[in-house]
Formats: C-alpha cells, sequence, structure tokens
C-alpha cells in the first residue's frame, strides 16, 4: 500500500501534481466505492449519493466494496485506512470539513472530520468536476449532466465552513445539500432558541407557581409563547443546570444549551428579578444575563467544552449588558433584523462575548429579492466580530409567505455558498449559477438577477435581509424595473430553445413571478383616471395573470378609482363591462351594494354560538366574538352607553389589546370595503385570513386601516381590500390598543360590503 502520509506531506509542499481519473466510458464503469465496514449514516449517504448520481450521468452502476479493487479507480470515503491515514497527517479538521486527496492513479480519497464532512466532500467533487448542481427539490432542480465518458484531473483540495454552526431552515431534503445542519439530528451543533417552555412545562406552575414570571403583583399562569421564568429564583437556575446536563449527556456531539426567553416580553417583574435591572437603562439584559452566566457556571466544571446560549433580540435583551460581564461558555445569538444598528451592536456584542451566533430571518417571498454582495459583505463583518454560528430562518417555499424555490432563484444557493466561504466572489458565483442553471439563456437571466441586486442597493436598511417581515415587498421595484425583469425572462425562454430543463425551470419561474408582476401594472393607475385607462391597466395585467388579474391590486390605487368612479353617470362605465368585467371591482356609480354584517349595530342579542378563533369569547352580541391580548387588563361588553345609533355598542374600557371579531367567507381576488365608526383614541379596523386548512395566513397578508384620533366624537373609519391568495375567510377584528385605565373606545354601526355583488 502506498505511503499516504509521505504524500500528503508532499502535497503541502507543493510537490505533487493532479492525476487524471477516467471514472468511466461508454456505459461502462472504472471505478469502486471503498466504504468502511461499519459505515456512519452520513458515510453511507455519501455513497449512495455517489452511486446515483453516476447512475443519472452515465448510465453505470458503481460497485461498493469495504477493499479496494485491483485495476479500478477506488474513491475511498470517509473512515476507511486511507481516509484515517491522511486525517492523521492533515492535523485538526473541523467535522464539517473535508479533504479531496489524488494518492495516485488507482486511489482518489474522500474524507472528512466527522462523517457529515465526507458527505459534503463528496458534493463538493461532484458539483466542481461533474458538473453537478442542487438548487430546489422536485422537477427541475438539480442540474445532472449526461456524460458518456467522465475524466476529472482532481486538484487535492482541503476546506473546513467560516462558520462551524449553520442552521438555517431549508426543505430537510436539501439542507444537506447546502450543508445546512438537518434540525433534530446529529447534525444539529447548537440549541440556542425558545427553551423556556421545553425545560419549564405547564404541570411544574401546579407545585411551584414562583418558578414563572409576576405581572401586576400576580404570579402569571404560563400560556402559549408568553411563559417567562422568574430567573432570580435560584431553584429556577438549578433547573436550567439540570436541563443542560441531561442534554449534554444525551446528545454529546451538540456545543451549547438554550435558556432563551420565550417570545413576547413579559418579563417578571418581582422585586428580586428587578433588582439586577440597571436604573436608566431600557430592556433587561442585564437581569437576563446574569441568570445565563449563573446556569454556565453550573455546568462549566463538568462540560468545560460547551456552551451556554440565549437570544440577544428585540424583547428586551437586544443591547448587550451594561454592569455585568458574560462568562466565556456564554455564547449570546444575536437576532439581526432586531439589532439597534446591524453593525455597531454586533461590535459591541463582541467586545463582552467570547464568541457570538448570528440569527437572520432570510425567508423567500412572492417577491423575488436578491443580495449577495452585501450578504458577504456583512457575513465577513460578522466572522471578524466572533460571530463562529449562522442561523435563522431561510425557508426559500415558505407556503404561508407564497416563497418559491423556483422565484428565489439562486438566492439559496448563493447563501448557501457564502456562508461557507464568505470570501467567494458572489458575481463570480451569480456567473456560475446562471451558466450552469440556464444554459443557453444564461446572459439574460444573469441580467435578471442582477437588477434584483441593484434593487436591493436602493433600500434604506439593506441588512434587514428579512425584507421587512410584515412586508410584501412590493416596494422594491418601479414598474419600470419591472416591466424589464419580464423582457428578461421572455428572452431567456426563447433562448432556451429545445433543452427541456432549462424550459422547464424558466416556465416555473413565470409560473410564480408573472402574477405578481400584475401588481405593477396597476402603479401610478390613479393619475389623470379614467374607465378606460383603468380598463387598459386591467388587460395589461391579464396577459400577465389571466385567471385573476387584479388579485394583487393597491389598495391606495383603487380607493382613488371609487372616488373617481363615483363621480361618473353610468353610461361611461356600463359599455366596458362586457370585455373588461373586472371593472365591477370598484366602487360603480349607481349601484347599491348590501350590508353583509348581519347585526352591524350589535343590537342582536347573542345565542351562544362558539367563536371561530382559537382563543376568542362569546360576547353578547350574535355573530360577534370577542379578543384580549394575554394578561390585557380591562373589560370589554355591550353597552348602552356606547350607542352611534340604535340602543347598544361595544365599550372597551382600560384594554391595552382587545377587538370584537366578525368572520366572512371569501375567495382570493374579491374586493371589500369596511366601514365601522369609534369614538375614542386608538381604535382601527383590520383584517386577517384563513386558509381552506383553518389557519391563518401569515402576517403579511394582515391589513390594517388607519386609527382614530381621539377627537370625543364618533369618527368614521373605512378600508378596502383584495382578498390575497388561499385565503377561505376573513376575520374582520374592529378594536383598541394601548388603553390606559379609565379610557374608553366605542366602535358601532359596521358595514362590509363586498364590490361587484349586489
Amino acid at each position: 500500500m502506498k505511503n499516504y502520509v509521505v504524500s500528503f506531506l508532499l502535497l503541502l509542499s507543493g510537490m505533487v501534481s493532479a492525476v487524471e481519473y477516467t471514472f468511466w466510458k461508454n456505459g461502462s464503469a472504472n471505478c469502486c466505492i471503498v466504504l468502511p465496514a461499519k459505515a456512519e449514516p452520513a458515510e453511507k449517504e455519501a455513497a449512495r449519493l455517489l452511486q446515483q448520481s453516476f447512475r443519472q450521468m452515465g448510465n453505470v452502476e458503481v460497485i461498493l466494496s469495504n477493499l479496494p479493487v485491483k485495476g479500478k479507480v477506488n474513491i475511498h470515503l470517509g473512515s476507511v485506512p486511507a481516509g484515517k491515514k491522511l486525517l492523521a497527517a492533515a492535523g485538526r479538521l473541523d467535522r464539517d470539513g473535508f479533504i479531496i486527496r489524488d494518492m495516485d492513479k488507482e486511489n482518489l480519497v474522500i474524507t472528512g472530520g466527522g462523517a457529515l464532512g465526507t458527505l459534503f466532500g463528496v458534493m463538493e467533487f461532484l458539483e466542481r468536476y461533474a458538473g453537478v448542481m442542487w438548487v430546489w427539490p422536485g422537477k427541475y432542480g438539480t442540474v445532472m449532466p449526461r456524460k458518456k465518458e467522465f475524466k476529472a484531473s482532481v486538484v487535492p483540495q482541503r476546506e473546513e465552513p467560516a462558520f462551524r454552526v449553520r442552521q438555517l431552515g431549508v426543505d430537510v431534503s436539501m439542507a444537506h445539500f447546502f450543508r445546512f445542519a438537518i434540525r433534530n439530528t446529529s447534525d444539529e451543533r447548537a440549541q440556542y432558541s425558545h427553551n423556556i417552555n421545553k425545560t419549564m412545562p405547564p404541570k411544574l406552575w401546579e407545585k411551584h407557581p414562583e418558578y414563572f414570571n409576576m405581572l401586576n403583583g400576580v404570579r402569571r399562569k404560563p400560556v402559549k409563547m408568553k411563559r417567562q421564568a422568574c430567573t432570580s429564583n435560584p431553584d429556577v437556575v438549578r433547573l436550567f443546570i439540570a436541563g443542560a446536563k441531561r442534554y449534554f449527556k444525551r446528545f454529546p456531539e451538540r456545543e451549547s444549551f438554550s435558556v432563551a426567553q420565550s417570545d413576547g416580553g413579559h418579563f417578571c417583574e418581582c422585586p428580586q428579578c428587578r433588582a439586577l435591572d440597571v436604573p436608566g437603562v431600557p430592556g433587561v439584559t442585564d437581569r437576563y444575563f446574569t441568570f445565563v452566566n449563573q446556569v454556565a457556571a453550573g455546568i462549566a466544571k463538568e462540560y468545560p467544552r460547551k456552551f451556554i446560549a440565549s437570544l440577544a433580540y428585540g424583547d428586551g435583551t437586544q443591547e448587550p449588558p451594561v454592569k455585568i460581564s458574560l462568562r466565556p461558555n456564554v455564547i449570546p445569538c444575536l437576532v439581526i433584523p432586531s439589532m439597534t444598528d446591524p453593525e455597531r451592536s454586533v461590535q459591541e456584542w463582541a467586545k463582552k462575548a467570547t464568541s457570538l451566533y448570528a440569527y437572520f430571518h432570510l425567508h423567500g417571498r412572492e417577491n423575488p429579492k436578491l443580495y449577495a454582495s452585501v450578504f458577504a459583505r456583512y457575513l465577513r463583518f460578522l466572522k471578524k466580530n466572533k460571530v463562529v454560528g449562522i442561523c435563522g430562518e431561510l425557508h426559500p417555499a415558505l407556503p404561508k409567505l407564497n416563497g418559491s424555490y423556483e422565484i428565489d432563484g439562486p438566492r439559496s444557493w448563493i447563501i448557501a455558498k457564502l456562508i461557507w466561504d464568505p470570501h467567494r466572489d458572489p458575481g463570480v458565483l451569480l456567473k456560475e449559477f446562471c451558466s450552469r442553471f440556464y444554459g443557453a439563456a444564461a446572459a439574460p437571466m444573469e441580467r435578471y438577477y442582477q437588477t434584483l441586486e441593484k434593487a436591493w442597493m436602493k433600500q434604506k436598511k439593506i441588512h434587514d435581509f428579512r425584507c421587512d417581515y410584515d412586508n410584501q415587498g412590493f416596494f422594491l421595484y418601479t414598474p419600470e424595473e419591472m416591466k424589464f425583469l419580464i423582457k428578461c425572462v421572455r428572452e431567456a425562454e426563447l433562448l432556451a430553445g429545445k433543452d427541456v430543463e432549462v424550459k422547464g425551470r424558466i416556465s416555473a419561474l413565470k409560473k410564480r413571478l408573472f402574477p405578481r408582476a400584475a401588481y405593477y401594472c396597476f402603479v401610478g393607475m390613479k393619475e389623470g383616471i379614467t374607465p378606460e385607462k383603468v380598463a387598459a391597466r386591467i388587460e395589461e395585467a391579464r396577459k400577465l395573470d389571466p385567471e385573476n388579474p387584479m388579485l394583487w391590486l393597491p389598495a391606495h390605487e383603487a380607493e382613488a378609482v371609487d372616488a373617481a368612479f363615483r363621480k361618473l353617470s353610468p353610461g361611461r362605465i356600463v359599455p366596458l363591462l362586457g370585455k373588461t368585467p373586472e371593472l365591477a371591482l370598484f366602487d360603480l356609480p349607481g349601484v347599491k351594494h348590501i350590508n353583509l354584517c348581519r347585526n352591524p349595530g350589535f343590537e342582536v342579542k347573542g345565542k351562544g354560538k362558539t367563536p371561530s378563533g382559537t382563543d376568542w369569547e362569546k360576547i353578547d352580541a350574535q355573530y360577534w366574538s370577542s379578543w384580549k391580548g394575554v394578561y390585557t387588563p380591562g373589560r370589554i361588553s355591550i353597552s348602552s352607553s356606547a350607542a352611534r345609533s340604535g340602543k347598544k355598542g361595544v365599550l372597551f374600557d382600560g384594554c391595552q389589546a382587545a377587538t370584537v371579531n366578525y368572520v366572512i367567507p371569501v375567495r382570493p381576488g374579491e374586493r371589500y370595503r369596511v366601514t365601522a365608526w369609534f369614538k375614542g383614541k386608538n381604535g382601527g379596523i383590520s383584517a386577517n385570513f384563513k386558509g381552506n386548512d383553518k389557519k391563518w395566513l401569515h402576517k403579511s397578508s394582515f391589513i390594517r386601516s388607519a386609527g382614530t384620533t381621539g377627537s370625543g366624537k364618533f369618527e368614521k373609519i373605512s378600508f378596502t381590500f383584495t382578498v390575497p391568495p388561499k385565503a377561505a375567510n376573513c376575520s374582520l377584528l374592529f378594536g383598541c390598543r394601548d388603553q390606559k385605565k379609565g379610557e374608553t373606545l366605542s366602535p358601532d354601526d359596521v358595514e362590509i360590503i363586498q364590490f361587484g355583488k349586489k
């Protein structure tokens, strides 16, 4: 057997040149995969991936063996003898890192610091030498070039990830291809997110209410997402120390245990907890990380190489502590979108901590986006400021955000490459992506993605990669830019010719992009409104979305059309309805609308029907229900003192967050106007939607009206909306926020109309 240690030393000195291998030719395999006799799951996965890829590319079958086969190109994977010797010569290698080494004409070694590193090495080999590319799961998402012959001159390569923790939510089938961890498996190195609920289950309340948060002088029974710990309680500290020790005993390969708080604030207000806050300093960072330090001290002796992690984010811990220093085995996880300043805040935290995680919201949206250059620069900045892990939510195809891998394009693929190595050139990565993924159509698609990147850079908050969490993202592009994007896609479709794979990818993009692009056909519609011009806009949108051209109709543009149309005679519009029936979705002159609200003045008493919301309550008005936020004081009632007309109205008295709710069935693309009269301040209307599965759609579809001014008289609040995709019913919420004790608000006389329905 060759002396692999000597060969590797020669490699390090630059004296070894690449070896050319022939893996198959004319349907006949010339290689063998050598696996350990007791291969780990990731090593077996690596072998299967090689076998499947070679089968798809060359229609060849490659055998597996535990020993090299003479006369074949032996691809040694993982912890086989050749791999072990190579690692021994290489020195310390991160468990996700890998080495690809041409040993001689019959032996090629791909091994990792751990089994997963071996899998990543195989992926690197297939990408670099075979031209394979994984972009999205399913049809058209993988580039697998067909080859009659596969030859490659393999260059010695050693790689380790820039960030040892890489945990972002993607489709499980894609996580390894992006070199991310799969949650809740041995791949997962770190725990950093909300962990109060798991460590302090609700049953603890019965025996130990003192473990839970005190609010307004009362210990609060734990409820969903509002469960906080009394972190100054020594028993709570011991509880979390014990939990951390159990966790590390069960998962010895993981590096951190989380003591992170729940969302929503509501931190304990007991005197002992408040005594740890710094006077004049907002938030509870000093208090909370005192608790984190105590848990970290409790595990340090038994687990000296493990960490205690906790979230640093906008619910009170986004700024670093003032009076305390963090223990070396504490890792704050900085939620970047909630940092006061995405650079200064990181630098300040880096002064306090030995190492950091950074957490991102990188969700896909129906509107395309790309920010490769700025993301690469920011990752390099994070690396310089003690960040060792990149965590968060990528979710290219999250249904509730109407996201998809197809419209996400290279964004997820490039993000994954940059998290592995932030010094890679994003421009080169984009060019590589377009060339390999779009073939003959690469040039217009590269212009398409370059336009997305330029549009992103026009924002003020270029580091808010979530693209404003509650926003649909329409603001990113002008109508002219969207027209250019459409032009690029159509040009690419022509250039794709008869390439079925490329045409399929472009068709998948069109299916997602074009309906959304119809929005931009209506931008500027309120200038010089005439029925003919509006009809022309609708016809323009119909070319992009034949089925529902007004699905993304902008409310402010539509309301301007409503106002203009009401001033016209019916004769100006009726002749156009035959060709463009969608004109009926505006407020046409002479049309009498039906109020769909069956108890608009709250005059009819309730009949005991169960409210349709999971946390809604009955109220004494038929068809209506009520809701109050968790721990919200105050009272909601039907009162004669709240009436604008009739004998009754709703009275909110001292409620911080409360609503009365009315539900209507809806279909995507329908358009409504909702009106109510309010007396008092901080009142308003909002619309929230559920799908056929009875689950709430994402809050980016949540629509709000303007608020009341509190003039002392009844004010008319009105707004319109178009029902978003996937909606099956709409919950109309009439409510108040931020009321102080003794303040009141009264909504009454509700009107709900559907345009186009008489």
